[in-house]
């Protein structure tokens, strides 16, 4: 039993190697030497082609010869005797048309990645994860949610909202937006940390301290790093950001005053 048993399980890793999840052929299990040049023919034949084999320098090749060099396919565009095949590629008389060679193929399981940016034309991407670090695509639906500045609930001592972003930022940059509730009222000097990355001032109106209440209990607060303190986007606890408003008599104008 134990015979069989391992027979068993060497049939099965064997096909494990050359059949895929969906029952499709295992990647790279099928490469230029698995074909004969009669196999290659129904394939290059469809085109017009002519198979030929491995490309061998020193050789007469005509117009849609079809050859295999370094496990990629070819396909001669101008009659020729070979020379050095990067030479002779590089003159303009092959043309590539079928790359084989799973270091040069972007397989399923990852283990190989692109080496330039990949065009998609007008295609998308579809089914993609949500993005958990910060070199991560992210979806629609999180740009959507703002879930990538939404800092949650802030935690923290008096005068103190720590927040935490997901994916979390390596260090504070300027133009970083964050937005999150908060877990107390603001005592006036009031500092975010953000994912531990050390406490920044809240600033009003440019350069203005907060005072007691700016930021009530309970609030949805959203600021914006200037590259030395966070600057309050939204409505504060005493009043817009933009301070008190008065309008003139004599000629309708709006003064508005830091506060």
């Amino acid at each position: 039993m134990n015979a069989i048993k391992a027979t068993t399980d060497a049939i099965r890793a064997n096909l494990a190697i050359i059949q895929r999840d969906d029952t499709l052929l295992g990647n790279n299990t099928v490469h230029p030497d698995a074909f004969t040049v009669a196999s290659q023919a129904p394939i290059a034949g469809s085109a017009g082609w002519q198979p030929r084999g491995a490309w061998i320098t020193g050789t007469a090749y005509a117009v849609k010869d079809f050859i295999s060099q370094g496990g990629s396919n070819y396909v001669a565009v101008t009659a020729h005797t070979s020379g050095t095949f990067a030479t002779d590629l590089a003159a303009g008389k092959w043309m590539f048309t079928l790359n084989l060679n799973a270091a040069a193929a972007i397989l399923r399981d990852g283990s190989t990645s692109p080496t330039a940016n990949i065009p998609f034309a007008t295609f998308r991407i579809t089914g993609l994860g949500d993005g958990l670090a910060a070199q991560d695509a992210a979806t629609i639906k999180q740009v959507q949610a703002n879930t990538l500045k939404w800092g949650g609930l802030s935690t923290g001592a008096a005068g103190v909202f720590a927040v935490t972003l997901t994916p979390a930022p390596s260090a504070y940059v300027t133009g970083m937006v964050v937005r999150f509730m908060t877990h107390q009222a603001g005592s006036g000097g009031d500092v975010i940390n953000v994912n531990t990355l050390g406490n920044k001032t809240f600033k009003k109106n440019g350069s203005v301290a907060l005072v007691a209440n700016d930021m009530p209990n309970g609030a949805i607060i959203e600021a914006e790093y200037d590259g030395t303190n966070f600057q309050i986007l939204s409505v504060l606890g005493n009043g817009a950001v933009l301070g008190r408003c008065s309008e003139t008599s004599s000629v309708p104008t709006v003064i508005c005053s830091a506060t």
